[in-house]
């Protein structure tokens, strides 16, 4: 009872991942009538890297895709209050690719600028990302736990009237399944 809000990470992810927590949280939030809120979690690694960043700064959202690919997001950092869908803007994402192909693409958004890498995937692939320059130091912020950012968000989301109806909770698919 005690309950307002039910959040879930919509992915991207692995399928089998995305699939149980999506129908989990679908099964509390319709068992409990009460509304759910699904917050990508890139945006959510960006949220985390946008939190001691300046603004006008780049963030990056790097998930571990397997296959030698990561997910990812390149977000610009705005002056908008923390875990607020306008802190950050998305600039190129959700995508999936190689790290080096991710980069090339990027490299006209990212010229001269320092880019925050943040998540597993940045980790994995730190020495990519120190051989691109893309991070001379080859410098990422650790996968973080996401649930407090997704939680944040999700608020952030019901407070605007965009929670919605368990049934309605898509998950984020960017690649098809294998």
């Amino acid at each position: 009872d005690e309950i307002d809000l039910f959040a879930v990470a919509a992915g991207p992810g692995s399928f089998t991942g995305m699939r149980i927590g999506i129908a989990t949280a679908q099964g509390f939030a319709f068992t409990t009538r009460r509304p759910l809120a699904a917050v990508s979690a890139l945006d959510a690694l960006g949220a985390i890297g946008s939190a001691t960043a300046p603004d006008g700064a780049l963030v990056a959202g790097w998930i571990d895709a397997r296959r030698g690919d990561v997910f990812a997001a390149l977000y610009r950092v705005t002056s908008a209050p923390m875990y607020t869908p306008e802190r950050i803007t998305v600039i190129d994402g959700p995508t999936v690719g190689s790290p080096d192909s991710t980069l090339r693409r990027w490299r006209p958004s990212t010229a001269r600028e320092r880019v925050t890498f943040v998540g597993d995937g940045a980790v994995l692939y730190s020495d990519v990302l120190q051989q691109s320059g893309a991070s001379p130091d080859g410098a990422a912020i650790s996968a973080p736990l996401l649930a407090g950012a997704i939680g944040r968000l999700a608020a952030t989301k019901a407070r605007r009237g965009e929670a919605m109806a368990p049934g309605a909770v898509r998950p984020l698919y960017v690649r098809r399944p294998d």
